[in-house]
C-alpha cells in the first residue's frame, strides 16, 4: 500500500470522526438538552410547537451528519 493511498485514507476517517463528532454535539444540545429542560420544568414544555420542531430537526441534522461520516469511511482504499 502506497503512502498516497494511506494518507488519503487517513483523511477520510479523520473527517468521517469529524462528523460523527458534530452529530453527538448536535444530539446534546439540540435533542437531550430540550428534553432534560421540559422534563424538569426550565423551559417550555416539550408539546410546545416550536420545541418540538427544534428537536426533530435536530434529530434530523444528527442522522444526516452520522451518515455522511459513514459514506466518507465507505470510500476507504485498500
Amino acid at each position: 500500500m502506497s503512502i498516497v493511498i494511506v494518507r488519503r485514507n487517513e483523511r477520510r476517517k479523520l473527517s468521517a470522526a469529524w462528523c460523527n463528532a458534530a452529530a453527538t454535539g448536535m444530539l446534546t444540545v439540540g435533542v437531550f438538552a430540550p428534553v432534560v429542560a421540559g422534563v424538569i420544568g426550565v423551559g417550555r414544555p416539550l408539546g410546545d410547537f416550536a420545541v418540538l420542531s427544534t428537536v426533530l430537526g435536530a434529530f434530523a441534522i444528527c442522522i444526516c451528519l452520522h451518515l455522511l461520516g459513514r459514506h466518507m469511511l465507505g470510500g476507504l482504499e485498500e
